[in-house]
């Protein structure tokens, strides 16, 4: 059940961003649609209550590591996601596979509710390191605040 509904939810983001592209008059890169399709994916299973104690494992083919992350930063399910923490109020590292090279991808993150996001690699936030994501919320006001949100990493 779960598979054909991800297969009806990529099939619908499909239609939705070759209209988003008929109305830009061009196309959308792939590598932008490839994240959008693996987060509506990654929506789809965090959806169904297949949330655990465990992180359950992301079934993402076309993404290099994937992640749905509660606001409390626990991980609810991954791909190549070895470790997410709260670092302070609105700031998660998110510590990827080592084989992931994150100087060569594209990093999509969606935050769970009406936030204002960013994400850094390598950041000082989380000690510069090579293999960790930093990933940044604020309110309307510029206040850090905490958020779910959902994460991709693609290929360039």
């Amino acid at each position: 059940m779960i598979a054909a509904l991800i297969a009806l939810c990529d099939h619908l983001w499909q239609k939705v961003i070759d209209r988003f592209a008929r109305l830009l008059g061009g196309s959308i890169p792939s590598a932008t649609a490839a994240a959008c399709l693996a987060t509506a994916a990654l929506t789809v299973t965090a959806l169904t209550g297949l949330a655990s104690t465990a992180a359950a494992e992301t079934d993402a083919p076309y993404a290099q590591a994937t992640a749905s992350v509660a606001t409390d930063g626990t991980v609810v399910h991954s791909k190549n996601v070895t470790s997410v923490s709260r670092k302070s109020t609105g700031v998660h590292c998110v510590q990827v596979d080592g084989r992931i090279n994150l100087s060569n991808v594209v990093i999509h993150v969606t935050p769970g509710g009406w936030r204002f996001v960013s994400a850094a690699t390598p950041s000082a936030l989380c000690g510069n390191a090579a293999d960790s994501i930093a990933v940044a919320f604020a309110n309307n006001s510029g206040t850090a605040t905490d958020s779910a949100f959902f994460l991709s990493i693609l290929q360039r």
